[in-house]
């Protein structure tokens, strides 16, 4: 790839100073998403797909503390660095909102139907009630279906709301999502809590998260589907330990949850909302929608997603699916161990191909377009054109780091880097090897 002009980076610690030079990673349509093929020993040398029933980085050590999520208590290189990069979220269940509550308790039958056992029995009776008045449905998200009308609801207890005997038990007229979302939504966090990140939570059956279930189910010899089915559900709530963590939670903001800028070269958030949805893994609508009358102010309490532990398995090789817009990491033992939706070069800056190798780590780096001129370092932050994390490869310019747009992570081309969601890129800065290999297929 020919580069008119090479982009640094410095990192910020206070006693290294290390020069980097990368490409900025522009933004441009993407391509539609084909069925993911994950790589195995035939195609990756000697890295082979473990088929084996539990995910290493999904089995929290007992000692871990109740309530807290990206804690990394070992003496580990890995669990230093991971330490370093993802901080502590303390939380809290209680007086959780009734959305929530369902979301957190919502499972998918054989027959298809979605199971509320949150939902009220006259809730139910309503649903149907209005149902046989309601002259169209909310369609349900692709692969999943619905016994229950939540539109129809949603009007009936709004018209009458006489017809609903507890209404407290029902979602708010502000905070409602179909049964349909909150299946999406538990499927999204169990397949990122087994390693396979979806991106930013939506609670929509997007491509990326379709690409994150079919990983999984490669991963695991199931039938490779773009719709929920039982030996997939089965898989994915097979580990205690993950099927009872709370997928919504609670959570009481900080001051330094809010650091926020209206400075044109500060590159720090430009919003609480932005500042929030990060810190979750969550897309900005999901935040306003769960919280519609909280002020994201320090000392409210507001719900979101709950991020749990990331993959704490050491990474040794990942291989870039160019095409597919995916990164496999993969750990010594040559067993998948996690994979990241990506952005990648286009056809007119394309990434690298072949293999290089991991030179370098940078927490929270500057950037520069042009090393001759000060005015034109841009400051560490998450809208840094890198994001929060650059990882160095042995070819010059191209570095696998975060992005200042998260939401848009596969649907956006780079100048040839591989781009991640700034919590991927962490996760990644955290358990990827020195010298690790890095393919690009």
């Amino acid at each position: 790839m020919t580069i008119s002009s090479y982009h640094k980076i410095l990192p910020c610690f206070t006693s290294l100073l290390l020069a980097i030079s990368l490409s900025a990673c522009q933004q441009s349509p993407n391509q539609a998403m084909d069925v993911p093929t994950v790589p195995t020993a035939s195609t990756t040398a000697s890295t082979a797909v473990s088929t084996t029933a539990s995910v290493a980085a999904s089995s929290p050590a007992p000692t871990l503390k109740a309530n807290v999520s990206q804690q990394f208590i070992g003496t580990s290189l890995v669990q230093q660095r991971l330490k370093q990069a993802l901080p502590e979220i303390a939380y809290t269940t209680d007086n959780l909102p009734m959305v929530a509550q369902q979301v957190n308790q919502v499972s998918w039958s054989p027959t298809g139907a979605i199971d509320l056992p949150a939902m009220p029995a006259s809730a139910v009776a309503a649903s149907q009630a209005a149902s046989t008045t309601s002259a169209s449905a909310t369609p349900s998200v692709t692969g999943f279906q619905s016994t229950i009308d939540y539109a129809a609801l949603k009007q009936s207890a709004n018209d009458n709301p006489s017809s609903v005997a507890n209404k407290d038990a029902l979602p708010s007229k502000q905070v409602f999502i179909k049964p349909d979302e909150l299946l999406v939504f538990k499927t999204q966090a169990l397949l990122n809590w087994h390693g396979h990140s979806v991106g930013a939570l939506t609670g929509i059956m997007n491509k990326n998260t379709i690409k994150a279930m079919q990983i999984f189910q490669q991963k695991h010899n199931l039938p490779v589907t773009t719709t929920m089915d039982e030996a997939t559900w089965s898989a994915l709530t097979s580990n205690e330990t993950l099927n009872k963590q709370p997928i919504f939670i609670n959570y009481q903001l900080t001051r330094d949850d809010l650091v926020i800028t209206k400075a044109p070269k500060d590159m720090q958030y430009k919003s609480a909302r932005e500042a929030v949805a990060e810190k979750f893994h969550m897309s900005q609508k999901l935040v306003s929608r769960l919280n519609p009358t909280t002020p994201l102010k320090a000392g409210n309490v507001i719900t979101v997603y709950n991020p749990y532990q990331p993959n704490m398995t050491e990474v040794t090789k990942v291989v870039s699916d160019k095409k597919k817009n995916i990164l496999y990491a993969y750990a010594a033992s040559g067993e998948l161990v996690a994979s990241y939706p990506t952005t990648v070069g286009s056809n007119y800056t394309p990434s690298p191909s072949g293999t290089l190798k991991v030179k370098n780590r940078v927490l929270n780096p500057t950037y520069n377009t042009d090393f001759s001129s000060k005015e034109k370092w841009l400051p560490p932050g998450p809208n840094n054109p890198v994001g929060r994390a650059w990882i160095g490869l042995s070819k010059r310019s191209y570095g696998i780091h975060g992005s200042p747009e998260p939401e848009l992570i596969s649907a956006q081309k780079s100048h040839g880097c591989v781009r991640l969601t700034n919590w991927d890129a962490l996760s990644l800065y955290g358990t990827i090897a020195d010298g690790a290999d890095v393919v690009f297929e």
